[in-house]
């Protein structure tokens, strides 16, 4: 009697201190209710509340940004902090966010660009060769076009970077987890006057050169997308005297 007394109490001892095991959606034994919940996939909307609160939504874009399909939402971000006496502070993208679904977290594009708007001498002369474009890649939308330019099924950033004397075009691609910029291109006047797209996974550039201001010559270099250095590269460049 005393040793099946002991027998109990040991097993009612082990069924108290042994964990209880759960099965989530896998089916598989060993993971508890309080790990899936620390777990849990917050959306897009939730990170930005939670984790970006001093920032303001200007717009969401969609495309194909991975090739698994995950990424397909851009949130184009204006900071509220920034001081007010800034040019169209309120209308400046100073944050790009990807949101990877599967994984459930925001992944930063850097790339930022001041408004440009048509009211302003200056950022017409801007607008001019960024909106040449608009019958290839679709509507500028204010800040970035979206475009699948190297055809891999997946859709690029193609924007441009504003800042100091420098404006150029450039082109950012999802691999390997981040956003990358992929052109690269630079010119001796800082600006560039023209882009085009000569042929599928080519992009044709031109600048200024290092004496626009006194000769009007226009160098320019043809890049086309290389699979090797997932990367434009160049493949020729040449000058002319007076853009076609």
């Amino acid at each position: 009697m005393r040793r099946t007394y002991i027998l109990i109490t040991l097993i009612v001892f082990f069924l108290q201190v042994s964990p209880v095991l759960v099965y989530g959606n896998t089916g598989q034994p060993g993971v508890t209710e309080e790990r899936e919940n620390r777990g849990a996939v917050r959306s897009a909307e939730e990170i930005l509340r939670e984790d970006y609160p001093e920032f303001r939504l200007l717009k969401e874009v969609e495309g194909r940004f991975s090739p698994c399909g995950s990424i397909k939402r851009l949130f184009l971000l204006n900071d509220t902090t920034r001081h007010p006496e800034i040019r169209n502070r309120e209308l400046n993208l100073n944050k790009l966010l990807a949101y990877d679904e599967e994984r459930g977290k925001m992944i930063e594009v850097p790339y930022w660009m001041e408004f440009l708007s048509e009211d302003n001498k200056y950022d017409r002369f801007l607008l001019e060769p960024i909106l040449s474009v608009e019958a290839k890649l679709g509507p500028w939308n204010g800040y970035f076009y979206t475009y699948d330019l190297n055809r891999n099924g997946v859709d690029e950033i193609i924007g441009f970077i504003i800042g100091g004397s420098c404006f150029f075009p450039e082109v950012y691609e999802y691999q390997d987890g981040a956003f990358v910029a992929t052109l690269g291109y630079t010119d001796p006047s800082g600006l560039f006057c023209r882009i085009e797209f000569p042929k599928e996974r080519q992009i044709k550039i031109y600048g200024y050169g290092e004496e626009w201001d006194i000769l009007p010559e226009y160098p320019w270099k043809l890049y086309e997308w290389s699979e090797e250095e997932r990367r434009y590269v160049i493949i020729k460049e040449g000058v002319v005297g007076v853009l076609p």
